[in-house]
């Protein structure tokens, strides 16, 4: 028989994440989760950190960190990866290239273009002929390259928030069985929202002076 102080069944099995205190009317973090939408990454991740002691759990700092890591590899991407609008006095004017058509002798009538053969009808005159694809400029393929960007970027940050948020729902189901009193995001949102962009501005400034240095 193995010795008392080695057996499981005589250990406490409860955490800190099982009992039914130290709750400050944490926020749901469902919620949180798809916040990281709508506020972004660092706002997101700001919010992740501040529930933690909500939820009556130590630490949290790494899930802003996460956060934040996402969010930078998305704003580098968008700079560093998207190429630069050319300057306008690189490009040429295009040549024109049409000629003049050549002159005839007097008194003989300029030959007409071939027609179509007997019976047929020109695909042109039914608009039947496919419209010509005008071809994207290069302002238009970098916006098209950053929503790309920033769509892969969203992609990756919501499912990693939900998985990072494992700990905080658990605790949050316990808060809603002993109907603890619970937060309120309207206005942590909005402000999670201006830190974001305060954030992602900082952080597009430092990364366009870094690409041009």
């Amino acid at each position: 028989m193995r010795p008392a102080e080695h057996d499981p069944l005589l250990h406490a099995s409860l955490t800190e994440h099982d009992d039914a205190q130290g709750f400050r009317a944490p926020w749901d973090p469902s919620t949180l989760g798809w916040l990281a939408l709508l506020v972004g990454p660092f706002g997101a991740g700001m919010l992740m950190w501040r529930n933690q002691p909500r939820l009556g759990l130590r630490g949290g700092a790494h899930l802003a960190l996460v956060m934040t890591l996402v969010g930078g590899l998305v704003f580098a991407a968008g700079i560093f990866f998207v190429p630069d609008l050319p300057k306008a006095g690189a490009a040429k004017p295009a040549a024109a290239t049409a000629t003049a058509a050549p002159r005839t002798p007097a008194g003989e009538a300029a030959t007409a273009p071939s027609a179509a053969p007997t019976g047929e009808i020109p695909a042109d005159a039914i608009g039947l002929s496919a419209p010509a694809t005008k071809p994207k400029d290069a302002a238009e393929e970098r916006r098209d390259t950053r929503r790309l960007i920033r769509f892969v970027g969203n992609a990756v940050a919501l499912p990693l928030a939900w998985w990072l948020l494992a700990a905080q729902r658990r605790r949050y189901r316990i808060a809603e069985q002993c109907q603890a009193p619970t937060g309120k995001l309207l206005l942590p949102g909005l402000l999670a929202f201006g830190f974001n962009f305060a954030v992602s501005f900082g952080l597009a400034a430092a990364f366009v002076a870094l690409k041009r240095a």
